[in-house]
């Protein structure tokens, strides 16, 4: 039985709109210093005689921690507001940052930078994207790719800011300048009213099943044990349902091939294609570049289309993959410069859908629980790294070739999407 009824909905516009600005500055000044953390920290670890090994473990682990705070995040905000969580989150990340300066080994940064700045990065991942999606609907995707702009003006901004500090200070001050820049950050948390605030009539369409196979737990049932009242709070449910532990393993798999691309593809370009230090600066330049340009821009072509996020990932996926097979058969500037500009839109377009694929399955399956959802999601992430991307680095060494290193990427993206694409048509039955 399907019924007409009215009730209190999101605005999908009006104050979500400053939502999204205020989600924009955060990526901009907060999220955007991972593409800066060598420059800013190249100079200060040589003045401590840090090894680059030790570099890598300061780095790796800060993204560590951010995985594991993701999935506490959306367990704080059943208690807290995603204003009150964003605040605490640009302290912190503000806080370790400026710690670091004053630190005189590698192992003193990780636990100032690496751990506090760590946990404010992974608890920012998931309220700013929880802020904007709670305030749209029909409207959702736009308002993610315009929040998540700040990420690439950030990229593009922040080195011209990082190498003017380290031309004009010193490494230390540069350090504490930037961590307070942070601080800018806090305006954007600010700007995150409530959406209860904002609600606004709508009608939907309500179904009345006859029989119900899943009738609602009654509280004696919720707390008759710590243990359920755990996973309650942690959202651990959400991996009893096997589609949503697909829709993750292809995401955390998908995302460890786009960091291990993103780490190697300097290297590709100066020792594989043999372009200069300025011909691969300017590849890089223009890959950002044409990123930005496709979190402005992609959404006006997708929302003319019936494609759900998921669909749009796929896309997305299969033309990246593409892209870096083309590239390895490249051998002149302006042809390796051409095809790093569309990968650069290509790639905004798969990370933004990526959040939204979690964001629709949580909508049709879990309502409420799409906190807990981008916190597994990120621990599955910051898993997959460690392992998948540990196995493109050995493959990588042995057989010391760049190429075969994106082959293989190729041919274990083409896995997992088969995995996807299996799952989805037997969904369908």
């Amino acid at each position: 039985m399907i019924e007409s009824k009215v009730i209190l909905g999101p605005p999908n516009g009006g104050y979500g709109w400053v939502v999204v600005f205020g989600a924009f500055l955060i990526d901009m000044f907060n999220k955007a210093f991972f593409s800066v953390f060598g420059l800013l920290f190249g100079p200060f670890f040589k003045s401590i005689n840090v090894a680059q090994s030790d570099i890598s473990l300061v780095m790796n682990l800060t993204s560590f921690f951010g995985s594991i705070s993701a999935i506490f995040t959306g367990a704080i905000l059943k208690f807290y507001t995603v204003r009150q969580v964003s605040v605490i989150a640009c302290l912190l990340t503000s806080i370790g940052l400026t710690l670091s300066a004053f630190t005189v080994s590698a192992y003193q940064t990780v636990l100032a930078f690496s751990v506090l700045s760590g946990f404010g990065f992974g608890m920012l991942a998931n309220t700013t994207i929880i802020a904007v999606t709670s305030y749209f609907t029909t409207h959702k995707r736009r308002a993610v790719s315009f929040s998540m702009t700040g990420t690439g003006i950030g990229q593009i901004i922040l080195p011209q800011v990082v190498k003017y500090l380290n031309s004009n200070y010193t490494a230390n001050n540069s350090i504490i300048i930037m961590g307070g820049s942070m601080l800018i950050g806090l305006i954007g948390a600010l700007l995150f009213e409530p959406v209860e605030k904002h609600l606004k009539p709508c009608i939907i369409d309500e179904t009345h099943p006859l029989t119900s196979n899943n009738s609602p737990p009654t509280e004696n049932d919720l707390n008759s044990s710590f243990w359920k009242k755990f996973v309650d709070t942690m959202d651990l449910g959400l991996l009893k349902d096997s589609h949503f532990l697909i829709l993750n393993f292809v995401l955390a798999c998908g995302f460890a091939v786009a960091m291990d691309f993103t780490l190697i593809l300097p290297f590709f370009l100066q020792e594989t294609a043999k372009l200069d230090t300025t011909q691969t600066a300017m590849c890089l330049s223009v890959l950002a570049t044409f990123d930005l340009t496709s979190r402005v821009t992609f959404h006006f072509i997708t929302d003319r289309t019936s494609l759900s996020s998921r669909q749009i990932l796929v896309i997305g996926i299969v033309c990246l993959g593409i892209l870096k097979t083309i590239l390895t058969f490249l051998t002149t500037y302006m042809s390796i410069l051409i095809t790093c500009s569309i990968y650069g839109y290509f790639r905004a377009i798969v990370l933004v859908n990526q959040i939204l694929a979690i964001s629709e399955h949580c909508t049709k399956y879990h309502p409420k629980r799409f906190a807990g959802a981008l916190g597994l999601n990120m621990l599955f992430c910051g898993i997959s790294v460690v392992t998948f991307g540990q196995l493109f680095g050995t493959f990588r060494d042995y057989f010391n070739d760049f190429s075969y290193s994106f082959y293989l990427e190729d041919i274990f993206v083409t896995f997992i999407l088969s995995i996807w694409l299996i799952e989805y048509f037997y969904r369908l039955k």
